[in-house]
């Protein structure tokens, strides 16, 4: 699977597309491209996604020249853009949305992810973290969320920033939780050095539900939370 911040990007570089598009999406793998799939039924930002992790052996300018030149040529509306690092291409269909994101690999080859993307189904957009008995801090506004369901068993990422301090947030988090009816609550304090400051780790489960709770000072606090279902 993908880092959740690379299902992030994936649903950025689709939403970078030009608007207006009425021809359907491209559906094949774009040549010189091997694709391996590394998730579906997935959401991000209101879409549903398909993705496909991808390689080659050419450069990447090679690979997204002739893949831009290809999708123009079929009548799509696409864009070009470099984002963290990666190089994005993508194009709008009538009902869809694919992009291709790729960073270089060795000396010569590429790697990345292929996404298609469409409106999220109801079942996945009916994956909250109210759905699974996730609590919010108050006030927390949310960066991004990634929702999941594999066969029925349901999962949320989210990204938050919180104004209240790490501190507060461990013993809301506890309280909330133990409220909650989640049980083996674990917390646990890391001083990272480098960085000047710690980070504070929270697991806990519920039945076949699991969630994770990553918190830091950056700014405002950062809150990483993923909450699944167990097989």
């Amino acid at each position: 699977m993908p880092s959740p911040s690379s299902l992030l990007l994936l649903a950025l570089g689709c939403c970078l597309a030009a608007p207006g598009s009425a021809q359907p999406c491209p559906a094949a793998i774009p040549p010189g491209l091997s694709a391996v799939p590394v998730a579906s039924n997935v959401a991000s930002a209101g879409l549903g996604l398909d993705i496909r992790q991808v390689q080659g052996k050419e450069d990447l300018a090679t690979i997204l020249d002739r893949t831009e030149q290809q999708w123009r040529a079929a009548g799509h509306a696409v864009r070009r853009d470099a984002t963290a690092g990666w190089q994005v291409l993508s194009a709008l269909g009538g009902d869809c949305l694919v992009t291709l994101q790729l960073v270089p690999q060795g000396s010569k080859g590429s790697f990345g992810y292929l996404s298609r993307g469409r409106k999220a189904t109801a079942s996945l957009r009916a994956v909250t973290p109210a759905a699974l008995g996730v609590p919010l801090p108050p006030g927390a506004a949310l960066a991004s969320s990634v929702a999941s369901n594999d066969d029925g068993r349901r999962g949320v990422t989210m990204a938050l920033h919180s104004r209240m301090p790490v501190p507060q947030l461990r013993q809301f988090y506890m309280q909330q939780l133990a409220a909650g009816g989640w049980r083996a609550t674990r917390a646990h304090d890391i001083d990272d050095r480098q960085r000047g400051a710690g980070m504070t780790f929270i697991t806990a489960q519920r039945d076949r539900r699991q969630i994770s709770i990553v918190i830091w000072p950056d700014g405002p606090s950062q809150i990483i939370l993923t909450a699944v279902e167990a097989l």
